[in-house]
């Protein structure tokens, strides 16, 4: 839990509705639990800001109990910088 600080900006895909094609909701998380609720994992709330509707034409129904994947982003990095740190990495280990 040391990475993982409230406020930090997630990305949430719906399961019923494939990200591919709907698109994703922006969000950030807004609570994180201080006890673990079973074997490392952790509660958490995200307070949604902006859903990227790929497809106008078709509605995306939110409803209670919809299961969904969060990407909590926990670093903002270019594609260079981690090029670049994963090669760091090999030279270390050698």
């Amino acid at each position: 839990m040391g990475k993982i600080h409230v406020g930090e900006r997630t990305l949430v895909k719906l399961r019923s509705y494939p990200y591919e094609q709907y698109g994703m909701i922006t969000g950030r998380l807004t609570y994180i639990s201080d006890v673990a609720y079973r074997d490392s994992v952790f509660v958490a709330k995200v307070g949604f800001e902006h859903f990227e509707n790929k497809d106008p034409g078709r509605k995306v129904v939110l409803k209670n109990g919809m299961q969904a994947d969060a990407e909590i982003i926990t670093e903002e990095s270019s594609l260079l910088q981690r090029f670049f740190r994963n090669i760091i990495k090999v030279i270390n280990i050698r």
